[in-house]
C-alpha cells in the first residue's frame, strides 16, 4: 500500500495514542496477569510499546512491510517486543492453541476483515489461540451511529509534512455475493469504500487509496464472539466505560474466553 509507506514515519503524530486507551486496556490485561500479547494491526507500534513491559512478551502485528519497519526502528532494543508483517487471519490460523493471554484489535483493524463469514472465522481462531479466560479487546467505529456511513468525512489530519484525509464512499453491490440472512440489513451486501488521500504540503502531490471496510455493529460482533467461544463481554462508546450509544463514534469491546 503506497500511501500507508508514504505515512509510516508520520502514523504515531496522525494518530497518537491517548491516556485514556491505555488505562482502558492495561486495566484489562492487569486484571488478568496477561504476560503473552498480540497487538493486531499494530501500525507503527506505538500501542505496542505502551503496553510492554517486564515480565510480558509483546508481538505486534501488521500488513504493511513499511509500518513494520518503523515500528522496529522506533522500538529499538526493548526486550520481549517484537514486530511481524503478516495478515491477521491466516497469522491466528498458523498460531499454536492456548499460545496467548491477550489479543488487541483496535483503530477500526477489524473492519477490514472481509464479510460475515471471515468474521466467524476470525473470532473463532481468536478464541483457539487464547488461553481459558484469555481477553480480546475490540475497537471498531459504531456503525449503528447514522452519520457513519457512505458520505461521512473524517476529520483532516496533519503534520507539518503532510496533510491524510479520509472518507466512506458508496460501493456498488456485488451480485455475487448478496447479503445473507445473518447480517440483511444490518451490514450492506459489499461495506463501504473507505477512501484516503495523502498530500505532501511543499509539493502539492498526493496519493490515494481505496479499501473495503464491513461495517459490523457491536451487537452482530458480540453474537458471533459468543458462538466462537467468548462466554463474556462488555461493550461501550469510550474509553471510560461509558455505554454504548446511537451517538457514539466507536465502540469498544471486551470479550473474555471461556474458562
Amino acid at each position: 500500500m503506497d500511501l500507508y509507506r508514504t505515512i509510516a514515519s508520520e502514523y504515531s503524530h496522525l494518530f497518537p495514542s491517548s491516556p485514556e486507551k491505555f488505562r482502558a486496556i492495561e486495566t484489562q490485561l492487569t486484571a488478568i496477569g496477561a504476560r503473552d500479547l498480540l497487538d493486531i494491526g499494530c501500525a507503527s507500534g506505538e500501542f505496542t510499546r505502551q503496553i510492554a513491559a517486564p515480565g510480558r512478551t509483546v508481538t505486534g502485528l501488521d500488513l504493511d512491510e513499511e509500518m513494520i519497519r518503523e515500528a522496529r526502528l522506533q522500538s529499538g532494543t526493548l526486550r520481549d517486543l517484537s514486530f511481524v508483517r503478516a495478515e491477521m487471519t491466516g497469522f491466528l490460523q498458523k498460531s499454536p492453541p492456548g499460545s496467548r493471554d491477550a489479543l488487541l484489535c483496535l483503530g477500526n483493524t477489524l473492519a477490514y476483515v472481509d464479510g460475515h463469514e471471515e468474521l466467524e472465522q476470525y473470532l473463532t481462531q481468536a478464541a483457539r489461540v487464547l488461553r481459558p479466560g484469555g481477553y480480546l479487546a475490540v475497537q471498531i467505529l459504531n456503525y449503528s451511529n447514522p452519520a457513519i456511513r457512505p458520505g461521512f468525512v473524517f476529520p483532516l489530519l496533519e503534520t507539518p509534512r503532510i496533510s491524510f484525509s479520509r472518507r466512506y464512499v458508496a460501493l456498488e453491490t456485488d451480485p455475487a455475493r448478496p447479503p445473507s440472512p445473518e447480517t440483511a440489513p444490518s451490514v450492506p451486501a459489499r461495506g463501504y469504500g473507505f477512501e484516503t488521500r495523502v498530500t505532501h504540503k511543499e509539493t502539492g502531490a498526493s496519493l490515494t487509496d481505496l479499501h473495503l471496510h464491513w461495517p459490523f455493529p457491536a451487537p452482530l460482533l458480540q453474537e458471533t464472539a459468543a458462538r466462537a467461544g467468548f462466554s463474556r463481554s462488555q461493550v461501550c462508546g469510550d474509553y471510560q466505560g461509558t455505554p454504548l450509544t446511537q451517538q457514539s463514534f466507536f465502540a469498544l469491546l471486551h470479550l473474555w474466553k471461556n474458562r
